[in-house]
């Protein structure tokens, strides 16, 4: 394209002309977005769904258990300090970890290869979730949380939004061609979960132990220390960014009304795609003949 520019170019003419500029500018996003979502990519997408499959609902797993082992340390932080609670904290603590296990009840299916049961159980829980949220009275206490919606399109946008990561992780799993083909193996998943729960937990903790913004910008530097190595792994391959971009649309749907995780997830990618830039370019200066 360049090259017919070059040729079609009027003698003396240095710049391209508006209309000229706009085709070359129509051209190269064509060729990109061809590239991500086009046939050459397929593969890559296939691939990527595969991995997303599982680690989605790990992903689901992780967070609720963390959420779930900070509630339990600070109940027993401010039970120490003498407050008093209205309902019963250990009551609670029970609901948000039978909350998290249908997740690891979805990634297990999915990892043994029984897609079609993994499938079941993920609209089941849609579904489930939605009615314990949403239609069961508060007074019952069967969920951890309630939510109040309209009636109409109100209701229905409200429902969709609250139950968006849910049916993420159902789409994931239903179109998964074969999740057991993404090679996760036993060892690798409880490393990254056991990884990803600890720095939730300790991250808890700052906020906790830290008095005044120390704790949350403490929370925040942790969570880009750990998930920078990350995110620059998953840059250097074409599968890899695909997982990426899944999991932190997943993440932004966990947390509608909080963006910090998202905020720091995305802030981690732009880093190690820089980081992975800059790898590249010493790499290529550091071939022999290189000037």
């Amino acid at each position: 394209m360049l090259a017919v520019l070059l040729q079609t170019a009027a003698p003396g003419q240095r710049r391209p002309g508006l209309s000229d500029a706009l085709d070359l500018i129509r051209g190269g996003l064509l060729v990109r977005v061809n590239h991500t979502v086009g046939a050459p990519s397929a593969p890559h997408w296939r691939r990527a769904v595969n991995l997303a499959a599982l680690l989605g609902p790990l992903a689901l797993f992780t967070l609720g258990m963390a959420d779930t082992a900070g509630f339990a340390v600070r109940w027993l932080h401010d039970a120490r300090s003498g407050m008093h609670f209205l309902n019963s904290p250990g009551r609670l603590v029970m609901q948000l970890l039978a909350f998290a296990l249908p997740y690891l009840l979805i990634g297990v299916l999915a990892w043994r290869g029984r897609r079609k049961l993994a499938a079941g159980c993920a609209w089941a829980w849609v579904f489930v979730h939605a009615y314990l949220v949403t239609a069961v009275p508060p007074d019952l206490d069967l969920a951890p949380h309630h939510v109040t919606l309209g009636a109409g399109m109100a209701y229905l946008g409200g429902l969709a939004s609250i139950e968006s990561a849910n049916i993420i992780v159902a789409v994931l799993v239903t179109f998964a061609a074969d999740p057991k083909a993404a090679s996760l193996t036993f060892g690798k998943a409880l490393t990254w979960m056991t990884a990803g729960f600890a720095t939730l937990f300790a991250g808890e903790f700052l906020v906790l132990v830290i008095s005044g913004v120390g704790g949350p910008v403490a929370y925040v530097l942790l969570l880009l220390a750990v998930s920078l190595p990350v995110a620059t792994v998953a840059m250097n391959s074409a599968t890899g960014r695909r997982v990426a971009f899944i999991l932190l649309l997943l993440l932004v749907l966990v947390f509608p009304g909080n963006l910090v995780r998202p905020a720091m997830a995305l802030t981690a990618m732009a880093l190690a795609i820089i980081t992975s830039l800059a790898i590249r370019v010493c790499a290529q200066e550091r071939r022999p003949g290189s000037s």
